[in-house]
């Protein structure tokens, strides 16, 4: 059975929303396109990973052969992969912030939010503290850890996560209508094939209701059966929760502590061991109400 992590607090508020009407022939059509865009999204996720699995191999060329063509087609996590690589020079690919500093850039205007921290790293560094500052600022909007570090140690005055509370209750209002319209298709097509009339019309089975106020607590995991090496193995709304010491773990869905989903992007801290030995918890006590210790991968889990 499928369980879940939370990666931070948020605050989602509560939001109506209409069923949207679906005729057969547009969830024919609605079906071929999501079946496209899960194929194609696939293919680039795992291009990536076998570009991560030769970067841990330390065969930064092939890891790089297989980032360049996704980075020119837009993705923002090969663009920021080929920005370490420039960054550090590894393998062939000469030291050369300013070429790291384009790639970052690219990948942050995509909204891939450690760019942002790397390219804000480097204009500090070099003297371009406007510009860094900006950065640091929309990261920590996002709810960056690290952006909030910097920009405290800079003695910068730390904003608060707008963008990504504002980001949880889009997804969480477009995850509610994705779940209303396919239900009433569903409906429609199965009265369509079995004969039936279908005059009762389609309930949207109740939802439960999310509170405004969310309380502090460690983040919590849960975790699902499908193994991995880094989050990038996982994709969006899932992280890879790894035993401490361990290079591999399973896929936890991310949740906040009353098990409300979370669209956390992949972080590439996730890639390699995890160095982590205290973990999230040790005792049932240190979750959440609802949520228990693991004691294999020291994570919360939803009970």
């Amino acid at each position: 059975m499928e369980q879940h992590y939370l990666p931070m607090k948020s605050k989602i508020r509560r939001s109506k929303s209409r069923a949207i009407s679906m005729t057969i022939p547009k969830l024919t059509k609605f079906i071929l396109l999501v079946a496209v865009g899960i194929y194609l999204t696939g293919c680039a996720s795992q291009q990536l990973q076998l570009g991560v699995n030769a970067f841990n191999q330390g065969k930064y060329d092939v890891a790089a052969s297989h980032w360049n063509p996704l980075a020119k087609n837009g993705n923002p996590y090969a663009q920021y992969n080929l920005g370490l690589l420039w960054e550090n020079g590894l393998g062939s690919t000469s030291k050369n912030v300013n070429e790291a500093s384009q790639w970052y850039l690219m990948s942050a205007k995509q909204g891939f939010v450690p760019a942002m921290v790397r390219l804000a790293n480097i204009q500090k560094a070099n003297g371009y503290e406007e510009a860094a500052h900006s950065w640091y600022v929309l990261a920590a909007r996002w709810g960056s850890q690290d952006a909030i570090t910097a920009l405290s140690a800079w003695g910068k005055s730390i904003p608060p996560a707008d963008l990504l509370q504002q980001k949880q209750t889009r997804d969480a209002i477009a995850q509610q209508q994705a779940a209303e319209a396919l239900g009433k298709a569903a409906y429609s097509l199965g009265c369509a094939l079995g004969g039936g009339s279908c005059s009762g019309g389609y309930s949207q089975p109740s939802l439960p209701s999310v509170t405004d106020t969310y309380r502090n607590s460690k983040p919590t995991s849960v975790y699902s059966d499908k193994e991995c090496s880094s989050d990038f193995s996982c994709g969006i709304g899932y992280t890879c929760v790894k035993a401490p010491l361990k290079s591999r773990g399973v896929c936890m869905r991310s949740v906040d502590e009353y098990g409300l989903k979370q669209y956390n992007m992949p972080n590439t801290n996730s890639v390699g061991p995890n160095l982590n030995l205290d973990g999230q918890c040790q005792f049932n006590t240190d979750c959440p109400i609802g949520f228990r210790c693991d004691k294999t991968y020291k994570a919360c889990v939803k009970k």
